[in-house]
C-alpha cells in the first residue's frame, strides 16, 4: 500500500480529519480517501481506509493498524474517537461487515470440506449448527420482564378500580 501523505503534521501531532482527501487542508497532503474504494485525483491514488480494513480480515484490527498507521494504536483510537469521522466513515459498520465476511469465508471452507467428504463438516451444515440457539434468559432480562409484569399488574388494578369493578 502506497500512502501519499504523512500521518503526523510537522509538529508531530497525529492527524485525524486532515488525513482524508475529503477533509484535507492545502498545507498537508492527504493519505486516504473516505470512499469505499481507492480514488484517483490529479494522478495520485488515495487508498480507501475502509477497503484496507476489509482486506486485512483481522477482527482484532492489529494488522490494519500496522498497515494504515504504522502500528500506532493510539492514532487509530484517536480516529475512532473523532465524532465527525465516526459519522462520515461509519467504521462501527465495518466491524459488523467484517464479521459477516469472516463467517462467510468460514462457511465456504466448510462447504468445500463437506463436498470433499468430510462427514463432520457435512453434518454441521445439515444440522444448521451455525444458527444461534437461544439459551436461558440473562438475569437482567428476567428482572426486566418481572418489572414489566409488575407495571402491567399495577395498571390493570388501577383500571379495575377506576371502572368500579374492584371488590
Amino acid at each position: 500500500m502506497q500512502r501519499h501523505g504523512p500521518l503526523k503534521n510537522p509538529q508531530g501531532v497525529r492527524l485525524t480529519q486532515s488525513l482524508f482527501l475529503e477533509m484535507s487542508h492545502d498545507d498537508i497532503p492527504p493519505s486516504y480517501t473516505m470512499k469505499d474504494y481507492d480514488y484517483e485525483k490529479d494522478g495520485v491514488m488515495y487508498p480507501s481506509l475502509r477497503r484496507l480494513y476489509m482486506d486485512c480480515m483481522d477482527p482484532t484490527e492489529h494488522l490494519f493498524v500496522q498497515m494504515a498507521f504504522d502500528g500506532d494504536w493510539d492514532h487509530w483510537k484517536k480516529i475512532k474517537a473523532n465524532d465527525l469521522l465516526a459519522t462520515k466513515l461509519k467504521y462501527n459498520e465495518w466491524e459488523e461487515e467484517l464479521s459477516a465476511k469472516l463467517r462467510s469465508t468460514g462457511m465456504r471452507g466448510l462447504v468445500k470440506q463437506a463436498q470433499e467428504g468430510n462427514v463432520n463438516a457435512a453434518r454441521w451444515l445439515a444440522e444448521g449448527s451455525w444458527k444461534s440457539k437461544r439459551g436461558r434468559p440473562s438475569k437482567a432480562e428476567r428482572e426486566g420482564k418481572l418489572r414489566q409484569d409488575a407495571l402491567l399488574e399495577k395498571e390493570f388494578a388501577e383500571d379495575l378500580k377506576r371502572l368500579g369493578l374492584e371488590s
